[in-house]
């Protein structure tokens, strides 16, 4: 299996950790300001919320994480996170109402986007395996 580029292998992860030690900086505290899920939320919606068409569509995501998402996964660090549990959230929504599903989808997958940019997570957590109900179930059922 090939790996894609922004996957970090382990030894270039202790590179990394082993720079930042030779700068006086502390690996573990590092590691201990990751965001929660409901945080990583916030800052996609600050950072790109305002290239949205208008404050309805900002409104009815926010509506709908705080309905299936946030009461479950928003206390959750995101590096802790799994396929399985984005879709076992996501799915109950989808279920309910195909749009509202795809949506929140939508927007799970840029801020997961937004969390791999700040490098708090490296794997390809927001990629083409959550896309449909049907791949939420699949994700689900191979992470058990």
């Amino acid at each position: 299996m090939s790996r894609q580029p922004f996957d970090i292998s382990p030894k270039a992860k202790a590179a990394k950790h082993h720079r930042m030690a030779r700068h006086g900086e502390n690996p573990v505290r590092a590691r201990a300001e990751i965001p929660t899920v409901a945080e990583a939320v916030e800052e996609f919606f600050k950072e790109f919320g305002p290239t949205w068409v208008g404050r309805s569509t900002e409104h009815a995501y926010r509506v709908s994480l705080a309905k299936y998402v946030l009461p479950v996964l928003g206390d959750q660090r995101v590096d802790l996170v799994r396929r399985s549990d984005l879709a076992a959230v996501v799915r109950p929504a989808w279920l309910e109402y195909r749009r509202v599903g795809r949506d929140l989808l939508r927007v799970l997958r840029g801020a997961f986007r937004w969390v791999r940019a700040h490098d708090f997570r490296s794997d390809l957590l927001s990629g083409p395996g959550l896309r449909t109900p049907c791949s939420c179930q699949q994700a689900a059922a191979s992470e058990r």
